[in-house]
């Protein structure tokens, strides 16, 4: 007698549960066991050394405070959170459009190439107070700063990307007759995403910093005036809750970028991820 036929015994929602589990562990576990820690390390310090609050609050402490301060949050947030967009979309329209430059003109990469290191290197705290000059304590400085910090991850990045590549794909490409243009937006483009999307989430970090630093130098309103008004008082509570709701802006760009990437590019995720995973043979 035959053997019977080997039926697999997994269900047709497994694969999906699979995925599932390892989203929880690597998006959420991992990330709330490193807050944790970090929040562990933080309270024990100011216990076993016997902190004072004026000096280091409690984790407790600066999180309440950011709840009791919510009114003062939701006025300041809305301003440091639109210079961060305004900064950081238009480092990405001019930083797309100075790699795609750079890339199809050597000549203008060795022009263009100076400048991007020049502009690296200044210390934007000492130019924020000229743009203020410039531009007066509206809202134009602080997003001049957060696009001039966030401009050059994302030129860089692009430009790898388009750079990056394989001559066997562009030769297959050219040998179908197409144009240079079109060698662009059907090679060197689509590979040049999973690097920008890196670039993007180190730019938007930039552009988060760069904000803070403008309202640093000269503003009425934003999360960087509370922190110089906090300093100003010496009040340690208002300063950390400040940097807590900073920081949680900050995760929070970074992590929808996350979820752009996977949406706009899912094969290059899904790859990786599988790699990750030990199943790429």
């Amino acid at each position: 007698m035959a053997a019977p036929a080997h039926t697999s015994t997994k269900r047709p929602g497994g694969r999906f549960q699979a995925g599932f589990r390892r989203f929880l562990t690597a998006e959420v576990l991992y990330p709330a066991v490193a807050v944790a820690a970090l929040l562990t390390i933080w309270h024990l310090t100011v216990v076993l050394l016997d902190l004072r609050a004026t000096f280091l609050p409690a984790p407790a402490t600066a999180f309440s405070k950011v709840f009791r301060s919510s009114d003062t949050f939701l006025t300041h947030a809305p301003v440091t959170v639109f210079e961060i967009v305004g900064g950081f979309t238009l480092s990405i329209v001019l930083g797309v459009a100075t790699a795609f430059v750079m890339v199809w003109s050597r000549a203008m990469e060795k022009i263009v190439s100076p400048i991007l290191v020049f502009l690296q290197t200044i210390p934007y705290i000492s130019v924020a107070p000229l743009l203020i000059i410039w531009f007066g304590f509206n809202i134009a400085p602080k997003i001049v700063v957060s696009f001039l910090m966030s401009y050059f991850p994302i030129v860089v990045a692009t430009a790898a990307g388009m750079n990056a590549v394989e001559n066997d794909m562009i030769d297959m490409v050219r040998s179908m007759s197409a144009s240079k243009w079109q060698v662009f937006w059907k090679s060197r483009f689509p590979n040049s995403l999973p690097y920008f999307f890196s670039g993007a989430k180190i730019a938007v970090a930039f552009a988060t910093s760069g904000a803070i630093v403008g309202e640093y130098v000269g503003a009425d309103y934003g999360l960087g005036y509370l922190i110089v008004l906090s300093n100003s008082d010496t009040n340690s509570e208002l300063l950390f809750a400040t940097i807590i709701v900073v920081s949680a802006i900050g995760v929070g760009f970074f992590w929808l970028i996350h979820w752009l990437e996977k949406l706009c590019i899912p094969w290059h995720v899904a790859f990786r991820e599988e790699e990750s995973h030990g199943r790429i043979p």
